[in-house]
């Protein structure tokens, strides 16, 4: 074989192989996640389009997938998208943000009694602090405030060391004027991380000066 034949064969494997690489599903997935960062929705789609239509498993690519349907105002499509995500990968890093997403779109939809459904599986299945955050910010939204307390009280007992639950009840509390509870649940907070500043901040409202004798029984 010649030397110019040689190179002219080494040259097109090359090629084939950089087409190969350039059109792989990791590859699709960054380039849609770049893409999605800039706002560039279209071409995140078409990406990930591309990389499910390359290999259907891709639970990583069906999920930005329907975060990118989300984005662009087809909840129901996202819905789709991001169930086929979960169910290909139940367990995965990314499940928490498919559980979110997934609960955005079908909120989005105003399929409130399915969302509430979806939301009690995931605590039943997950269990996580976290879980039970999203059912307490989900309830609430839909204006189930019995069910959003006893959710962010669940989110609270199940991460003693996190203030988030007990700061979310605050605000829950302070949406329909209990200003007594709210401030109940911005001392527990305070217990919890003392030296954070943003619930330091919010005890001053009440006109109360954080520290170990503050007394929130006249808010």
């Amino acid at each position: 074989m010649s030397y110019y034949r040689f190179c002219i064969i080494f040259i097109s494997m090359v090629g084939l192989l950089v087409a190969g690489c350039q059109s792989s599903s990791p590859l699709l997935r960054k380039q849609a996640r770049d893409a999605l960062h800039d706002g560039q929705l279209d071409v995140a789609y078409e990406r990930l389009d591309r990389a499910v239509s390359q290999k259907p498993t891709d639970s990583k690519a069906i999920y930005l997938l329907g975060k990118v349907l989300l984005e662009r105002g087809q909840p129901l499509d996202a819905q789709y998208a991001l169930e086929k995500a979960l169910a290909l990968n139940p367990d995965g890093p990314e499940t928490p943000q498919i559980l979110d997403d997934l609960a955005e779109a079908i909120f989005r939809q105003d399929k409130y009694d399915l969302l509430a459904a979806r939301l009690q599986d995931a605590t039943k299945q997950y269990g996580k602090t976290k879980d039970f955050r999203r059912q307490g910010d989900y309830l609430a939204r839909m204006g189930d405030v019995d069910g959003a307390v006893l959710a962010y009280r669940k989110a609270a007992r199940f991460a003693k060391d996190d203030p988030s639950a007990n700061l979310a009840l605050a605000d829950l509390y302070e949406s329909i004027g209990d200003r007594q509870r709210a401030l109940e649940q911005l001392y527990l907070a305070y217990q919890v991380e003392p030296g954070n500043p943003r619930i330091n901040h919010r005890l001053r409202t009440y006109g109360l000066i954080p520290g170990p004798t503050m007394n929130i029984s006249h808010p």
